[in-house]
């Protein structure tokens, strides 16, 4: 009796060591290492996969044209008369000498020039007599700040004397004048444009 029991529990105990190394093995075989690959799961996962896009800005350089307003300098040149100063002299009349030469009617006509180049002035310079004019024109190259004295002189009972301006000189008279023109240039700014993004 002693010996069936021993019998049993051996039997007992080999099936159960059995049964502890076949259960072994299947959860071996069940549990996947890092080697395996289950193409099975694999597939499913890229069906269910789904790809998200959406819209974005994304900066980028430009270069683009602009108008500027910018200052330069240009030379003007005008024509002036020359500065001058008119003083008229005694207007004279014919004199009868009994005992010396008959002195004739006279009159002169001074001008000064008051610039700083010279110059030819013309001046007309006489006599009124009656209805008629005795007159001369007369030309003098005066130097700054120089003067010439016109005179004219008539054997003629006179009435008045006259002179005037026949012709002054002029000078060209330059200056810088700041003016203002459009200029076109570029600079470069950042724009945006839009592009899908997937992820």
């Amino acid at each position: 009796m002693k010996a069936k029991n021993k019998n049993n529990n051996l039997l007992i105990g080999i099936l159960i060591i059995v049964g502890l190394v076949f259960c072994s093995l299947l959860l071996i075989n069940l549990v996947p290492t890092g080697n395996i690959i289950d193409g099975t799961s694999n597939k499913n996962s890229q069906e269910t996969y789904t790809e998200t896009c959406k819209e974005v800005q994304v900066p980028y350089d430009y270069i683009e044209e602009y108008s500027e307003t910018v200052p330069y300098t240009e030379e003007e040149c005008e024509s002036q008369e020359l500065v001058y100063k008119k003083e008229t002299g005694t207007c004279l009349q014919r004199k009868d000498n009994f005992f010396s030469e008959d002195e004739p009617a006279k009159y002169d006509c001074t001008i000064t020039n008051l610039d700083d180049e010279a110059g030819v002035f013309s001046i007309t310079i006489g006599f009124n007599v009656g209805n008629e004019r005795l007159e001369e024109t007369q030309n003098k190259y005066i130097y700054p700040q120089s003067s010439e004295t016109f005179i004219v002189e008539k054997d003629a009972t006179i009435d008045s004397c006259y002179c005037y301006e026949n012709s002054i000189p002029s000078k060209q008279v330059c200056k810088d004048v700041t003016k203002y023109k459009e200029v076109i240039k570029t600079r470069t700014v950042t724009r945006y444009k839009t592009e899908e993004q997937c992820e």
